[in-house]
């Protein structure tokens, strides 16, 4: 008599192409959570915020509540996930996405649906925390083009979610509705999770490297930086970027959506060409390039006095900064092989208090000044990029004579 199928599937050892499916699917839940919001956010605050609406700054509350919850997940729960593995917290990052969606959608007053978004924001740090470290230990010799290609992934994914979301209040479905439909696909995630053979996040003949040895790295401390200043900057116009082209550029709400599409699309382009050349340039010469390109494009954005060329500019940031992202995940995952979930947890972090520090800040300069204003304090961190740059060399050194 054959053994049930679950016992099968659980104790097969893993393969790439399952578990990298799986975790395409787990990017899709995160597409849903960081891109979904942005599309809802005009008619949301015309809704909840009463005669008057919700203020730019009280929009950009609640981005900063969703990546709040990112962070407060990435923190929390890579430490755990190293010990116990990934299964709980890919089923239940799915899960807690689904759940802020579902919260979201019923919310009658702002702050219910700042709950929800922190609840979306906690699920998708969740899976934040788990699905690099799980692609980039099924071949350690391949990581920077699985990483790449898996965050290309979301792109897809944000690409879809985008477009699907501005189609459907094209065809007149609330945002209520489009945010209860768009809880369906983090569900069926969390059931293909469910039943999966996973890899351990580090690998079973290696001691984890432990948080404090990583924070006495001045390499990882550079690589944090340059994570943050990547998520102030790309979040700081592509949370925005349907707001702007509404209220700033004064053009329709679907022109917003299929911009933000095309921000993504973008992204993903940039990432699969640095899959292609990753082979021909650094990650140091590519993170430079792509970084001076993101502040010169936000600042055509913020300047430009013609809608169409301030728009293209928007786009194109997702093209000059979509690679940086990956990239630095891989060189933090060739220079500390078995920092595991916790270190990318701790990368991941960065970045999003990044872009959570990033979106309140263009809403906080839009309240005092306008919205294009606002989207140019955005070239701000991506300069950081460059300066930080400038200090991976030397904390290299640093690192191996210590």
């Amino acid at each position: 008599m054959s053994p049930p199928v679950r016992f099968i599937m659980r104790s097969a050892p893993p393969s790439y192409v399952p578990v990298f499916a799986l975790c395409s699917a787990g990017m899709g839940a995160i597409a849903i959570a960081a891109n979904l919001p942005p599309v809802l956010l005009t008619t949301l605050g015309a809704d909840l915020g009463g005669a008057a609406g919700l203020t730019y700054e009280q929009r950009g509350r609640l981005l900063a509540a969703l990546f709040t919850g990112v962070v407060s997940a990435l923190v929390a729960t890579g430490p755990v996930a190293d010990r116990s593995g990934a299964r709980p917290f890919a089923v239940g990052g799915n899960l807690l996405v689904a759940l802020g969606l579902l919260a979201i959608g019923l919310a009658r007053s702002y702050g219910q649906a700042a709950a929800g978004a922190f609840a979306l924001g906690f699920g998708s740090g969740t899976l934040d925390m788990v699905l690099s470290p799980l692609v980039a230990v099924l071949r350690p010799d391949r990581r920077g083009v699985d990483l790449n290609r898996l965050h290309a992934v979301y792109c897809v994914g944000a690409i879809a979610v985008t477009s699907l979301a501005a189609l459907l209040l094209r065809w007149g479905l609330g945002w209520r509705g489009i945010a209860l439909l768009f809880a369906v696909a983090p569900l069926a995630s969390a059931a293909g999770f469910a039943r999966a053979a996973l890899p351990p996040l580090v690998a079973r003949d290696a001691a984890r490297t432990r948080l404090r040895h990583l924070l006495a790295r001045p390499a990882f401390l550079v690589l944090l930086g340059v994570m943050f200043g990547l998520g102030g900057s790309m979040a700081g116009i592509s949370q925005w970027l349907p707001a702007f082209a509404q209220q700033a550029l004064g053009l329709t709400a679907a022109a917003g959506g299929a911009a933000l599409s095309g921000f993504a699309a973008g992204m993903g382009a940039s990432r699969v060409v640095a899959g292609w050349i990753a082979h021909r340039v650094t990650s140091t010469t590519l993170i430079r390039a792509s970084a001076g390109a993101t502040a010169v494009l936000a600042l055509v954005a913020a300047t430009a006095p013609w809608p169409p060329v301030a728009l293209a500019a928007c786009v194109l940031v997702g093209f000059g900064g979509g690679a940086i992202w990956p990239s630095v995940l891989a060189m933090a995952a060739d220079r500390f092989p078995h920092g595991g979930g916790t270190m990318f947890g701790l990368m991941a972090a960065m970045g999003n208090i990044g872009c959570m520090t990033g979106a309140w800040a263009v809403g906080v300069v839009a309240d005092a000044a306008t919205l294009r204003a606002g989207l140019a304090v955005t070239a701000i961190p991506a300069l950081l990029i460059l300066v930080l740059l400038r200090a991976v060399r030397r904390a290299g050194a640093t690192d191996a004579a210590g």
